[in-house]
This record gives structure tokens, sequence and C-alpha cells, in this order.
């Protein structure tokens, strides 16, 4: 007798993911209450307010899409510093914005990208895979365990350490 092996999401909440009789029949994100915070839309609309709170002020903007158009390393540098000592960041929409027009500088990448604060929306993006390994955590939906709190984890810092 052959056993059959389920080849289908069987979570009983959630239906996405796979379930284990340890974990009653829920797979590791619903059993753990991960997937119902992060999904939540109160949790949700709380997060983007944060978000929204952390963004730079939009002139701010402009400058880094020159800097980045221009290939302007130092320039950015300042503007990163500038950035941090506000307790700022920026979009991962802008940062998608701010980079992939240009000219591809790995340097470039880790000054703009370290900036991010919402880093799980860089899935969503084009980034390249030096970006989405280090600054958007490798675009793992399993990080999603990580954002169960406002403040959420903070974006992972510039490779370069502190500019």
């Amino acid at each position: 007798m052959t056993a059959m092996i389920n080849t289908e999401p069987n979570c009983i909440e959630c239906k996405k993911f796979y379930s284990t009789p340890e974990y009653d029949n829920k797979c590791s994100y619903c059993f753990k209450g991960i997937l119902a915070s992060f999904k939540d839309k109160e949790f949700q609309k709380k997060l983007n307010k944060y978000v929204e709170s952390k963004t730079i002020d939009k002139r701010f903007n402009t400058l880094i899409k020159k800097a980045s158009s221009t290939d302007s390393i130092e320039i950015l540098k300042h503007l990163h510093i500038t950035i941090k000592e506000q307790d700022k960041g920026i979009t991962a929409e802008f940062a998608e914005q701010a980079l992939r027009p240009y000219r591809q500088i790995n340097a470039k990448s880790h000054i703009i990208c370290s900036l991010i604060i919402d880093w799980w929306n860089m899935k969503d993006f084009k980034f390249n895979s030096t970006e989405m390994c280090y600054y958007g955590r490798y675009g793992d939906p399993y990080d999603i365990e990580d954002i169960k709190t406002i403040p959420p984890p903070p974006p992972n810092p510039c490779i370069f350490g502190e500019l």
C-alpha cells in the first residue's frame, strides 16, 4: 500500500502553507499567531502610519534622485547621514525609483537601500539580488514573523557601517 503524499497546503486556518499535527494542524505561522497579526487590517493601518511618520520630507526625494542619477556617492553619503540623524528613512517604492533608471553601482544601492523603512515591501519592486538579500531580508515571506510590533524591526544597516 502506497501512502498518499499531500501536495496541497493544508493549514486549517490560512490554507496557504503546510501543517503538522504537532502544530494542531496549523502551519507554523498560524500556530504562532504570526500571519494573523501581520495581515490584520488594524495592524497594517498602524504599520502604514508608522512608515508615514518615519518617511523623509519630500524635498529630500529630489536630492536623492539627483545624486543617484549623477552617481554622486559622497552626496548620497551626506544625505544618508542627515536622514539618519533625523531618525527618518525612505519607502521601498521610492528607493526603487531612485535606483532603477540609473547606472547600477553597489555603493549607491547600499546607501539608498539601508534607508528603506518598509523593507518587507521590497519584494513588490524590482530590486536586484544583492539589495534583496541584504536589505530585503532575502525577500523571504517567512521574515514576516519579525514584524509583530510597532515599531517593526529596523532595516539592516548600511554595509559600509556608520557613514
